[in-house]
């Protein structure tokens, strides 16, 4: 998405996890990657990589008010995200149940201040919300691929 954005071109090289990828970018072997902020962010904090920006619309929290590439390149947000998901078929007011319980959980301080000590931002939706924004992800990403002409080797 960003080179298409920004009119440049990168060369994609497929690690086996972020470790390996991590080791090669603080070495020098590879000059930057994209990874998730709770894996990256020790070695930023120890000093080890440089934060260039956020892939997300909002500043990351604990980040040193670093920019976002959204600031650059209006709209582009990239994020990972969890989601709790289960078989089809399952029972609505199972359904409701379980998903009152996993937000319940997510949208407790407790949980919150643990996990943005790790550089994640919790939040809670109903199992609807997820579904609208899964579609939306998956049409935006459908539209870079088909716009940057994109094929599977």
């Amino acid at each position: 998405m960003l080179q298409h954005r920004a009119g440049f071109r990168m060369t994609h090289i497929n690690y086996n996890g972020s470790a390996p990828a991590l080791t090669d970018v603080i070495a020098g072997r590879v000059p930057l990657m994209f990874d998730v902020w709770h894996s990256a962010k020790r070695y930023v904090d120890s000093g080890d990589l440089k934060l260039i920006a956020g892939a997300g619309l909002d500043p990351l929290p604990d980040a040193d008010n670093k920019p976002t590439i959204a600031a650059t390149f209006p709209g582009l947000n990239v994020i990972a995200f969890n989601a709790a998901i289960g078989p089809a078929g399952i029972a609505g007011p199972v359904l409701g149940q379980l998903s009152a319980d996993i937000r319940m959980v997510v949208d407790s301080r407790a949980f919150a201040e643990r996990t943005v000590s790790l550089g994640i931002e919790a939040k809670g939706n109903t199992p609807a919300e997820l579904e609208a924004w899964m579609r939306q992800e998956i049409d935006k990403w459908a539209r870079i691929v088909k716009d940057a002409n994109l094929a599977i080797e």
